[in-house]
């Protein structure tokens, strides 16, 4: 299981038409995810004080396009990366991503007994 972020109103568009095509695909040629101990500090690095995210939990064995693992930025991890859309059928759950009161995102409560 691989995880993508992204703003509730972009999944709900996404699953009407069937596929999620985030910004970073044409800009970047790839969609961001993470693997499961990479969620926390991708929420709270990149969407810090944001609102209404949520978390894509994305089955790469239903995914038409490649994932591939890189270090793009040379900070000695690989992270996931989808070179193509996400069909709304490789997405196997959406998950809330919710913040505690100082507004540090924490995982949501149906991923926390896999974290362990």
């Amino acid at each position: 299981m691989i995880f993508h972020i992204t703003h509730k109103s972009a999944w709900e568009t996404a699953s009407e038409s069937g596929g999620y095509r985030p910004a970073s695909l044409e800009r970047d040629g790839f969609i961001h995810c993470a693997d499961m101990h990479q969620v926390l500090k991708v929420a709270n690095d990149i969407f810090r004080g944001e609102r209404e995210l949520v978390l894509l939990c994305v089955e790469p064995a239903n995914l038409s396009a490649g994932v591939i693992y890189e270090d793009l930025y040379g900070l000695g991890e690989n992270s996931p990366h989808v070179y193509g859309n996400l069909e709304v059928d490789a997405i196997v759950a959406v998950l809330d991503l919710a913040t505690t009161r100082d507004g540090v995102f924490q995982l949501p409560p149906a991923l926390l007994s896999r974290s362990t």
